[in-house]
Formats: structure tokens, sequence, C-alpha cells
């Protein structure tokens, strides 16, 4: 029986970008911040009282508006190289710096690829453990008014490697997935193996995932990876070896 009211959202279904130092405005680069486990998106404001003296109930009147965001989650790392997540190098960066420099700029994407630019100053970094795990907390003050982007629809969906691949029994191999336009709104992709028995799929993350040769093939197994917006698909049809 189907889920009436549809899966439960999480903060893995939003998408939160930062943009890059080394962006120019001909050509921004987005990095993703990868590891977050909350986020808190609050709008507030500042009110004043225009009553009269003589009323005894208060009108208050909106003078400014003010937004924050808290984002919450784990230390990613680089097992191999030990450098850090490099969404979370940048916002550690301007969690150090002051003035015009402490400017930074995030775009949110909410799970159905509803997005938004804001503008922010890094008022805190904390960093704190227990005896189980590291949590890193990054506040965030709102700069003026968040910038709502137009909804783009997906076009088509391709891979690289694109319609074929060859792997052997034991060997990984890693596939990006790119958009059309890449200026798609939502880009949440689903994936799946046609025979888990031969080929798997793995450490789905953002843009990229991993087939896993499991089994020698005698036919190829076709992995179909699916858009969630226009249900676009794109085809693998991956070959496992048995290799030397």
């Amino acid at each position: 029986m189907a889920r009436k009211n549809g899966c439960p959202m999480t903060v893995r279904d939003w998408a939160i970008d930062i943009l890059s130092r080394a962006s120019t405005k001909a050509n921004p680069t987005w990095i993703r911040i990868k590891g977050l486990t909350s986020m808190t998106l609050s709008t507030d404001a500042d009110t004043e009282d225009g009553s009269s003296a003589e009323s005894l109930w208060g009108e208050p009147y909106v003078t400014k508006r003010n937004g924050s965001l808290s984002l919450e989650g784990r230390p990613v790392i680089d097992s191999v190289t030990g450098a850090q997540d490099p969404g979370q190098a940048e916002l550690d960066y301007y969690a150090t710096q002051g003035g015009c420099d402490g400017d930074a700029t995030l775009r949110i994407a909410d799970p159905y690829g509803r997005a938004q630019i804001i503008d922010v100053v890094v008022t805190s970094n904390e960093r704190s453990a227990d005896d189980t795990s590291e949590t890193r907390t990054w506040d965030t003050e709102i700069v003026g008014e968040p910038e709502e982007q137009p909804y783009v629809q997906v076009t088509s969906i391709a891979t690289t490697p694109a319609s074929s691949a060859s792997i052997e029994v034991g060997e990984t191999e890693s596939v990006t997935v790119a958009f059309t336009p890449d200026t798609a709104s939502n880009q949440k992709f689903s994936v799946a193996s046609a025979d888990t028995t031969k080929v798997q799929v793995a450490n789905i993350d953002g843009l990229n995932f991993d087939i896993v040769g499991v089994a020698v093939t005698e036919e190829p197994v076709n992995v179909v990876v699916r858009t969630m917006n226009n249900s676009k698909e794109a085809t693998i049809a991956v070959t496992v070896t048995a290799g030397t």
C-alpha cells in the first residue's frame, strides 16, 4: 500500500551551496556544503508602536525585516588527503573575516528545487564533541532581502561515462550526472541497478555516484538514472568482467 502523505523531508533533501571566492560575475562557481544534519532559516522583524498615548492596546507596525540561518553538521574530511570539505572550509573562512570581507553568498534550494540566493555574514562558528561524535555549527545573519530564483525545468540528463561502461569484479567506477540546462532548479535524481547481484550503486553524493562490479555479467546490466523533476532518464549498460 502506498504512503498516503508521501515520505518526510529532511535536510538531506535540501541543497545548500556557497559561492566560491574564486568566482567571477561572468563565471559563478557554487560549492555544495556537505555533512549538514540540520538547518534553521528564520525571519523576524523590528516593530514600533503606532498607537496613541491614550490607547490601551498597542498598534505595532514593522519597521525592518531580519533573517537568520543556522547550519549544523558533522565535519567532513577526506580520509586520504586530510582536506576539509570545500563548502565547510568556505564557511570557516568567512567566520574569520570582518567588514565587507565577511560577506558570503549562499544558494538554498528546497526539496522541490525552489531556490533563493541570500547574502549573509557568518556571526559564529562552533565546534563541539561528545563521546559519540563531533558537531560543527555556523550561525549567520542575512544581509538584505533574499532573491527568489525562477524555476527552471529539466529537459534532459546525461552521465559520464555515457551509455556503457565496463568494470572488473570488485572494481568501482565513479559516475558524474549532468543536467540540461545546467541551471535546472531541481537537480535531484534516483539511480538503480537492474540486477544488484551483478552491479551495485553506492556513494550517491551530489551529482556523483559509484557503480560497483559484484559478479561477472553474461549480458550488460542497466543502471538507470531518473530525474525527480520531469522524469528524464539516462541508462548505462554495465558489463562486469573477471579481470586478470
